[in-house]
């Protein structure tokens, strides 16, 4: 009587670990695709942030280009400044 009661509860002990087993499958094959999901998103927001960026550093650049130029233009301009200074010294 002892040992049909040990196996049915071996028995019952070992059909729990087989449900288990299987609802461990499904549950880390979703956990598995929600993780994938999230990377997913992150990746693209992460790509999106580096587009972003590469179009925030060409502005500045094309900023600096522009102060570059202002700067050259300012700099022909006080050469002439000083040249028609020294042309009309002599006439002071």
């Amino acid at each position: 009587m002892f040992r049909r009661i040990s196996g049915l509860v071996l028995l019952l002990i070992g059909l729990i670990g087989v449900l288990l087993s299987i609802g461990g499958i499904v549950y880390s094959g979703r956990a598995v695709d929600a993780v994938v999901k999230i990377l997913d998103d992150t990746l693209g927001l992460t790509g999106d942030s580096l587009a972003t960026v590469e179009d925030t550093l060409d502005l500045a650049r094309g900023t600096i280009n522009d102060v570059n130029a202002s700067l050259v233009t300012v700099e022909e301009t006080a050469d002439s400044l000083a040249k028609t200074i020294a042309d009309t010294q002599p006439l002071l």
